[in-house]
């Protein structure tokens, strides 16, 4: 049986749970919504809410969000059934610098796909790792803000805080 641990974050509006193996940081979802870490997770869980065991990750997404972190140093377990694809794709977007943005189609060309840009917003939205893996750093050819599984308002304070703006 999987155990994850998992704790809450809440800064300003923006509201958080953050799971983690072992391992490394697995899942971060926004409250209300755990809809990636059942998709992913095809095996029996055992979760425990624990935020001591959580500290260093909680710790590095504050500071983010108080615009004095722009790396994450903390192991991630991406340890389950993703496909090669979707790796391929977050591992682009993790390619993406602090306060950049780059389109879906500038993604699909990167990983040698240039007409997948569909499966490329796809994969993106299937994104684990909210803000570790920086799918909010990815708009529209026309500049404009696209889907973001924490919404849109969310993704428009975490491109604020990476301008500096908080």
């Amino acid at each position: 049986m999987q155990k994850l641990y998992a704790a809450k974050i809440q800064f300003n509006d923006v509201f958080l749970k953050v799971y983690a193996t072992q391992r490394g940081l697995s899942f971060i979802s926004t409250i209300d919504s755990d809809e990636i870490l059942s998709q992913t997770i095809h095996e029996e869980v055992n979760i425990e809410e624990n935020e001591a065991y959580l500290t260093t990750y909680l710790q590095e997404l504050r500071q983010y969000f108080n615009g004095t972190r722009q790396v994450f140093e903390f192991a991630i377990d991406m340890d389950y059934q993703y496909t090669e694809f979707q790796r391929q794709v977050w591992t682009q977007l993790l390619k993406i610098p602090y306060g950049e943005t780059r389109t879906y189609s500038e993604i699909a060309t990167a990983i040698g796909r240039p007409k997948a840009i569909r499966a490329v917003a796809t994969a993106i939205a299937k994104n684990p790792l909210l803000i570790v893996i920086p799918c909010h750093r990815v708009i529209g050819k026309d500049g404009q803000l696209r889907g973001y599984r924490g919404g849109e308002a969310m993704k428009e304070r975490l491109l604020t805080i990476e301008k500096g703006q908080k």
